[in-house]
C-alpha cells in the first residue's frame, strides 16, 4: 500500500516531519492535560511508535544522498565517499591531484 500527500517544497516537507516528531515529543513527555475518551483505549507508547515509524519512512534518505553526490561532483571532491567511481575514470590524474 502507498499513500501520497502535497508538499509546496523541501521546506514543507521538513517542516511536517519535524511536526510529527514534535507531537511524539510532547506526548511522550507525560506533562500534558490532554485526554480524549475517543481515545482512551489506545496505547500511547504503541501510538506514538507507529508515528516515528512513519516518520521514518518519510525521511528523505534517497534526496539527502543525491544532494551529497551532486556537492562532491560539483566541488570536484573526488574523496568524497559519494562521488561516483565511474566519473573518476573520465578525469584527468591532474584534475584531481592536490
Amino acid at each position: 500500500m502507498e499513500a501520497r500527500f502535497r508538499v509546496a517544497d523541501h521546506e514543507d516537507y521538513l517542516l511536517r516531519i519535524s511536526s510529527l516528531l514534535e507531537v511524539c515529543v510532547l506526548a511522550l513527555d507525560g506533562n500534558g492535560g490532554f485526554y480524549s475518551k475517543i481515545l482512551s483505549h489506545k496505547s500511547a507508547g504503541i501510538s506514538i511508535g507507529s508515528v516515528l515509524e512513519m516518520v521514518i519512512e518519510l525521511l528523505p534518505f534517497d534526496d539527502i544522498f543525491k544532494l551529497e553526490r551532486m556537492m562532491a561532483i560539483l566541488e570536484n571532491d573526488v574523496e568524497h565517499r559519494y562521488f561516483p567511481e565511474e566519473l573518476k575514470e573520465f578525469l584527468k590524474p591532474e584534475d584531481h591531484e592536490e
